[in-house]
């Protein structure tokens, strides 16, 4: 199974952004190190951060729970 929310690796989900977002942020990266980014777009930049540090956390739970025997 593969889209755009998440992909199954070894039936596991792995949660990622919308391949348009991945696109805006590589974007928002490249201009930043070109000629700099204006608030709005720092801020916008920040907020993907967040989203990515939040897949991130819920990846590495998801993770976890997969290598952790049932507790009954």
């Amino acid at each position: 199974m593969n889209n755009e929310l998440g992909i199954v690796n070894n039936e596991r989900p792995v949660f990622r952004a919308l391949t348009a977002v991945r696109e805006r942020i590589s974007f928002l990266l490249h201009k930043n190190r070109a000629t700099g980014l204006n608030a709005s777009e720092k801020d916008e930049l920040d907020n993907y951060e967040e989203i990515d540090d939040f897949f991130s956390y819920i990846n590495r739970i998801i993770a976890n729970l997969r290598i952790l025997p049932p507790s009954y």
